[in-house]
């Protein structure tokens, strides 16, 4: 949690940046310095040596820094930059062509510069050894460089350089020791600030800054080009001052420089990396995925629009196209190439007409699983194979039409024997009805008491229920026919659902409480009409109030809701069961499927199945689930 605030925190971020740059050039300079002591050797030689040698090299750059100016037509007179060094310069034959040597003054260390070439340059500079442009050799130059003796009397080279050794020569122990411990320290800034990247205080989220909202390849690419920039800046200022210590300084400036952008580089990088998409978002990606796309589209397009044939004809025709290129290059025989001709037509010819054949066989097939079983595949106009598989699709189709005409026939004899045998069934129904009703008339105006007749009246009292029952019975198997055959037409009007359903709620609050179950009707303020069949809306709803009132587990609720979802209105009707329902997936909705398996009920297992029939009439949909003892039916129609 501590490691957090402190992430979190901008002004300590800013603060660890600050600490960070200081150390890391301290450190730059720390290891420069220390690379200085190993490549001196100040670990094998003395101090006095060390300084020699260090004279040595600056009498050695001021001896090419002279000669290079003689070479440029520059005026080596002028010496006040060089002091306590003199010169001597001698052309190819060894004779003196200026000398600022004083025969009074005393000399150190010396050094000649053999052979420095001369050319006749116009508009052309030329460096030792790299000759450029249409310039003419002249000759050579010999410049002889001597350090005197009162060198440290002034502030110059030799004075600085002979200071600068004493005191890397002093500290020679101390330095590795600091480079070891700001390295550490720059390192631990470092990771400290990549793990900080991309943190605000107040959000977990990671933020990014408006640099991070540059494609991550462009945003490489720029850092790239600063860094090339700054260390172009450097080596051209170091070599202007070529084999001088400030060489050195330039050097770990530059290094210095380019701590800056590789840190606000790295923690950027750091920040993408914990946001995620770094690759998704490089601009090459979003190229590559762009014209992807366009490809994707151009040939979904091209395979969308053209016919089979079309397409088998281009990419034979493009394979050929590739292979003749092969051909060319490998081969140059005239003979070679009509044989390539000649079998490239006549493949290109076989597959034409096999995805001809293949194209016709896919269009007949498609038709038929449409359910158009009238559809024959033309065989007789493809060979091999395809001819074989056309004859045996046709031969499907057949079978599959002859069952649906027998499944058809036999539906249509199914209701037609159910609707013929109850109307044969009602008409005697009826009388047996009818003289029941008279039997029990009689009773009743005799008003006779003894025992007989108490019986006879049970009798006749059972014989009317039952008969009555099986009227029922009869009536809901006609009606469960003419829907299922499709020989009832519904007549949709618009009606508002939400007002039906209160209706046909106060119609059954008052028999559902007599049976002990309490409805309770859930309905948005909102209007949802649908076209319906009022007659036969009501009797669904009916059969499923019936349904509840019979297999309804007494003292619960039954829920009534109606809701919207997306263009359909939906209906559900929750109650509580019972009796045990079937833990199977059975479907309630089947012809005489009773939820009371001991079949105790009047009912006769057809007010579901009659319900799915009519909502599928006036087109909508039911469906029936349990989970456990809850019953759930819900009803979708659609809304306009």
């Amino acid at each position: 949690m501590k490691m957090r605030r402190l992430t979190h925190n901008l002004l300590f971020r800013a603060a660890a940046g600050i600490f960070f740059f200081l150390f890391f050039a301290s450190f730059t300079v720390s290891a420069f310095l220390f690379g200085t002591i190993i490549y001196r050797g100040f670990y094998v030689s003395s101090e006095e040596e060390i300084v020699s040698q260090s004279f040595e090299d600056i009498t050695e750059a001021n001896c090419y820094r002279i000669a290079k100016a003689y070479a440029e037509g520059a005026d080596i007179e002028q010496n006040e930059k060089i002091r306590a060094f003199d010169f001597e310069i001698c052309d190819s034959s060894g004779e003196v062509i200026v000398s600022t040597i004083d025969e009074d003054s005393e000399y150190v260390t010396g050094y000649s510069v053999k052979k420095y070439p001369i050319y006749d340059i116009e508009e052309f500079f030329v460096s030792p050894g790299n000759v450029s442009g249409s310039d003419t050799y002249v000759g050579y130059i010999t410049v002889s460089g001597y350090q005197r003796s009162d060198y440290g009397e002034s502030v110059n080279r030799y004075y600085i350089s002979e200071h600068a050794m004493h005191i890397l020569y002093s500290a020679r122990h101390i330095i590795p020791l600091s480079v070891i411990a700001l390295f550490a320290v720059s390192a631990s800034l470092y990771i400290f600030l990549l793990a900080s990247a991309g943190h605000r205080k107040g959000t977990d989220e990671i933020v990014l800054t408006p640099f991070g909202r540059i494609p991550f390849d462009v945003y490489t690419v720029l850092g790239g080009i600063i860094a090339v920039m700054i260390i172009v800046f450097f080596v051209s200022a170091s070599e202007m001052i070529a084999n001088s210590l400030l060489s050195l300084v330039l050097a770990a400036a530059s290094v210095i420089a380019l701590s800056i952008p590789a840190l606000l580089y790295s923690m950027g990088t750091a920040a993408r990396i914990k946001k995620g998409g770094i690759l998704r978002d490089m601009l090459i990606c979003r190229m590559v995925r762009g014209i992807s796309s366009v490809v994707n589209k151009t040939v979904a397009f091209l395979a969308s629009a053209l016919p089979a044939v079309w397409k088998a004809a281009m990419l034979t025709l493009l394979f050929f196209f590739a292979e003749f290129i092969i051909i060319m290059m490998l081969c140059s025989s005239e003979a070679f190439l009509m044989i390539w001709i000649v079998k490239s037509i006549a493949v290109f010819a076989v597959v034409i007409r096999r995805v001809y054949s293949l194209n016709i066989l896919r269009c007949s097939i498609e038709k038929i699983s449409d359910g158009d079983l009238s559809v024959k595949v033309p065989s007789a106009q493809m060979n091999g194979e395809l001819r074989r598989i056309g004859e045996a699709v046709n031969g499907i189709g057949d079978v599959v039409k002859a069952s649906v005409e027998s499944a058809k026939k036999s539906e249509r004899f199914k209701a037609e024997l159910i609707t013929n045998v109850s109307h044969d069934i009602k008409t005697p129904l009826t009388s047996i009805i009818s003289y029941t009703d008279l039997i029990r008339r009689d009773i009743a105006a005799r008003g006779e008491t003894d025992g007989s007749d108490d019986q006879l009246s049970e009798y006749s009292e059972v014989l009317s229920r039952q008969a009555d029952r099986l009227k029922r019975l009869l009536e809901d198997l006609i009606e469960a026919s003419k829907a299922s055959t499709g020989n009832l037409k519904a007549e949709l009007v618009p009606m508002e659902l939400g007002v039906m359903l209160s209706q046909l709620a106060g119609e059954w609050e008052d028999r559902l409480r007599s049976g002990g179950l309490e409805l309770i009707l859930c309905s948005p303020d909102i209007q949802m009409n649908i076209f319906a069949d009022v007659k036969y809306i009501c009797r669904v709803f009916d059969n499923l109030f019936n349904n509840i009132c019979k297999y309804a587990q007494p003292a619960t609720r039954v829920y009534l809701t109606l809701e919207r979802t997306e263009d359909f209105a939906a209906v559900s009707l929750k109650n509580i069961s019972k009796n045990p329902l079937s833990p199977n997936g059975e479907d309630y909705t089947e012809r005489f499927r009773r939820g009371d398996a001991s079949r105790g009920t009047d009912g006769n297992g057809l007010g579901l199945s009659i319900a799915k029939s009519l909502v599928e009439l006036q087109g909508g949909e039911m469906r029936v689930s349990t989970d456990g003892d809850l019953f759930k039916v819900c009803l979708k129609f659609k809304t306009y």
